[in-house]
């Protein structure tokens, strides 16, 4: 290849000869924008369905947080964790109590299986795990009783991009633990943002 070199207003430039090329290749764009965003974080408010052997049917509620991260465009990994938890009024055995849920972990694989125009439907897969609280006070004493578990979950859910921000709301059901004593099943509601 020839250089030439020219004087020109007093600065030396250089000239090369022109070379065709090809034009790249696009680059992949997600639904969000130009820049490709694969990482969520997110909010969401669950109702639980709480029923334990021997204690009344119960709902409670839970604020989760969540992170996930895209290893496809249709599917992604996520972790939640629960952060604040309400307290109910409970029947154990011929006495009333209270029960909260003390600790909310989980992992899971989200899918999308639907997707059109900002909207999609998913489903959802992995493991959750609770601990619940329950206080009873009988003749005068105070009963602690503290229910842990671990089972495989799974859902389903829709999920819309709110307006052309990298945002998106969701409801999901799912069911997250069926034990011989123990049986929990929750709806979702949340909003994830996408980094």
């Amino acid at each position: 290849m020839t250089l030439s070199n020219y004087l020109y207003a007093g600065q030396v430039i250089e000239v090369y000869p022109t070379v065709t090329q090809k034009s790249p290749s696009p680059l992949p764009q997600n639904r969000w924008s130009k820049k490709s965003l694969t990482n969520y974080y997110g909010i969401s408010y669950s109702l639980f369905s709480y029923n334990i052997t021997g204690v009344s049917s119960t709902n409670t509620s839970q604020i989760l947080l969540h992170l996930g991260a895209h290893i496809t465009p249709e599917t992604s990994i996520e972790g939640r964790i629960g952060i604040l938890g309400t307290e109910q009024t409970v029947t154990y055995g011929t006495d009333r109590g209270k029960q909260k849920i003390n600790r909310f972990l989980g992992g899971y694989i989200r899918h999308s299986f639907f997707n059109i125009k900002g909207f999609d439907s998913y489903g959802l897969v992995g493991i959750t795990q609770t601990e619940s609280q329950i206080i009873t006070i009988k003749n005068n004493l105070l009963y602690e009783t503290q229910k842990s578990s671990m089972d495989i979950s799974y859902g389903l859910g829709t999920r819309v991009r709110l307006g052309q921000t990298p945002m998106t709301a969701n409801l999901e059901y799912a069911h997250l633990v069926s034990q011989k004593d123990l049986n929990i099943d929750t709806i979702d509601i949340g909003i994830q943002v996408y980094f």
